[in-house]
């Protein structure tokens, strides 16, 4: 079988849907467009190409990065199945061409259709299954929902390695505001924090309690830090539903979790013994929640989560 996975790999974590279909024998492909650089020959193509999105509407940097998916395919040959992520970024005359370079072709929307607009896809027959992260667009678009995932192996915890209460990190946005009261909520409860905003500026008002810093962290830097916390803090974004990753993560670590996000109380692995639902106004976080021990996940329900259960169900692998 071969498959191909199409996607901007923004925060690394699409690569190893890939690895995972490779452990399976799967002649498995990643055009991964976060790594596709597009050169301009001189100055005057970059100042032509500002004026032609200005003014023609017309993006040559689109229209180049649309070729380059192409191109790739070509080379790969016809696959069985192709997976595209957000595919709100491609235009419907290319996902129309690739459709005719597979036999199934799949689209996995992890964003909210507020974020990123996603209905002028929906209204045409171009893919074959499409399914969301954001249980909103589930029910408007009539799509298969489907969370993110656990990407790596289950992680064992050890007493020794806690150092904090409570860890997040972040990038700058509408969130600070309720990370700065969960600070001082914490703070005054005699709890560690280790919370981390990533941004370019930093800006006033800023919880002493939190870090600030310019440099975006990798999954291992994040990874380490986890294993550092006795529980993981989540805080769902303006005009989003959906679980995140950092959900994924802590389930991994088999970490409690603080999050905002009402939608998780409807899994099957919730349990208010780990994951503690506040409101984002008025977080209410007992000091109680941090001195029970983590109920482990009954395994059946963990591999569902699991990214060898989750390429099973996309790809039909079962």
């Amino acid at each position: 079988m071969k498959i191909c996975l199409i996607s901007f790999d923004f925060w690394n974590y699409d690569h190893h849907i890939v690895d995972a279909l490779q452990k399976k024998g799967i002649v498995a492909h990643h055009i991964n467009l976060r790594g596709y650089k597009h050169q301009y020959p001189t100055i005057f193509h970059r100042i032509g190409n500002f004026f032609n999105k200005l003014i023609l509407k017309k993006n040559t940097k689109k229209i180049k990065r649309e070729e380059y998916i192409l191109n790739e395919l070509a080379a790969l040959g016809k696959q069985d199945q192709i997976l595209i992520i957000n595919p709100e970024i491609i235009s419907v005359s290319t996902h129309k061409k690739i459709k005719k370079l597979t036999n199934r072709y799949i689209a996995y929307l992890y964003d909210s259709s507020k974020r990123r607009p996603i209905s002028h896809l929906l209204e045409i027959e171009l893919f074959d299954t499409v399914f969301s992260f954001d249980p909103e667009d589930v029910k408007t678009y009539n799509l298969i929902p489907l969370t993110n995932y656990i990407y790596f192996e289950k992680k064992i915890p050890k007493i020794g390695d806690v150092k904090y209460d409570c860890f997040t990190i972040s990038y700058l946005d509408e969130r600070l505001e309720t990370m700065n009261r969960i600070a001082e909520i914490l703070k005054q409860k005699n709890l560690k924090s280790h919370f981390v905003v990533v941004g370019k500026n930093k800006p006033d008002g800023i919880h002493p309690n939190i870090i600030f810093t310019e440099e975006r962290q990798n999954q291992q830097q994040v990874h380490l830090e986890i294993n550092k916390s006795k529980t993981v803090l989540d805080l769902l974004r303006d005009e989003q539903a959906g679980l995140s990753f950092r959900i994924f993560e802590a389930l991994g670590f088999q970490k409690k979790i603080i999050t905002s996000n009402k939608y998780v109380q409807e899994f099957d692995f919730y349990n208010p013994e780990n994951i503690l639902i506040i409101d984002p106004e008025n977080p209410d976080i007992p000091k109680s929640f941090f001195e029970t021990p983590y109920v482990p996940i009954p395994q059946e329900i963990y591999r569902k989560y699991s990214l060898e259960g989750w390429v099973e169900d996309v790809f039909n692998l079962k």
